[in-house]
């Protein structure tokens, strides 16, 4: 009887074709196979490569995708921040959180996995913080960081349901205790060119060029074409490259203050008898 290996995570296409795992292209051509977790495609939404925009959300945003030696999040691009460019590093632009206290409008026990949390400073949107977390301090004063799934629209005064990740981890007072509400890094992206410069985090670099209000996958880690200013690997031993406020790549030594690391140039960048530049380098943000 012939063995037959199976892998846990869902994986798109054929299984046990020479490749661990691999699939058959359009083409039928084996290739690597593609990995999205949670498997987060949303119901009768289509494929979407990683070089794709939409204007349709096809998969909860944050779903993480493995394609060879990269890796994606998908993300949505903030709307009225303009287009994110494709190699152009894209900021974490979710500035309006809910955060206030005396929040929970219903006791929090330890154990149970949905919560009530007043709208105390804006109303809440439907979904608005899924991907995100719940931090608090609970009535023993331990600091508790929980993620959530969904949550319900509330208006001002109003309360929202909050289905968490996992069982609340410390007990919270309704009227006493007080709580902040975070969205997900990559729901509400934007080129950092057109942010508040320097006050961004940088979440991921798009492989495409991503238009306003659009839906994509952006790389996180693995061999990544950049935009880079200046020069990058032309100087022995500079290898460590950093994000600009604006999201181009530059080499470490060159920027100034403390910016955010993006990984290291990537190609051997010494031919011809001299140093050279390099457009491309390996991503090291989120595996």
């Amino acid at each position: 009887m012939r063995k037959t290996t199976l892998y846990a995570p869902r994986v798109r296409g054929d299984l046990d074709l020479g490749h661990e795992p691999s699939r058959l292209d359009g083409a039928g051509d084996q290739q690597w196979a593609e990995i999205t977790a949670p498997g987060g495609r949303i119901a009768g939404q289509p494929y979407q490569g990683h070089w794709e925009a939409s204007t349709t959300q096809k998969y909860r945003i944050g779903s993480r995708r493995v394609v060879g030696d990269r890796t994606f999040r998908y993300a949505h691009v903030m709307a009225g921040g303009g287009d994110c460019t494709k190699g152009w590093g894209v900021g974490n632009q979710n500035t309006v959180e809910e955060r206030a206290g005396a929040s929970w409008d219903v006791d929090g026990v330890v154990g149970e996995t949905v919560v009530y949390i007043n709208a105390m400073v804006h109303d809440i949107t439907l979904n608005q913080f899924a991907g995100g977390y719940l931090l608090y301090a609970d009535a023993g004063g331990d600091s508790n960081m929980i993620p959530i799934i969904s949550n319900t629209a509330a208006t001002v005064g109003n309360p929202s349901t909050v289905v968490l990740g996992h069982p609340l981890t410390g007990a919270a007072t309704a009227g006493v205790t007080g709580s902040t509400l975070t969205g997900s890094i990559w729901g509400n992206v934007r080129r950092m060119a057109t942010g508040p410069a320097g006050y961004q985090t940088c979440v991921g670099v798009p492989n495409v060029s991503l238009p306003d209000d659009n839906y994509g996958w952006i790389q996180t880690w693995g061999p990544c074409l950049v935009v880079p200013n200046g020069a990058t690997g032309d100087t022995p031993a500079e290898r460590r490259v950093g994000f600009q406020n604006d999201g181009a790549i530059r080499i470490w030594s060159g920027l100034a203050g403390d910016h955010q690391p993006a990984g290291l140039v990537a190609s051997c960048t010494f031919y011809n008898g001299i140093g050279n530049s390099s457009n491309w380098i390996i991503l090291q943000m989120f595996p």
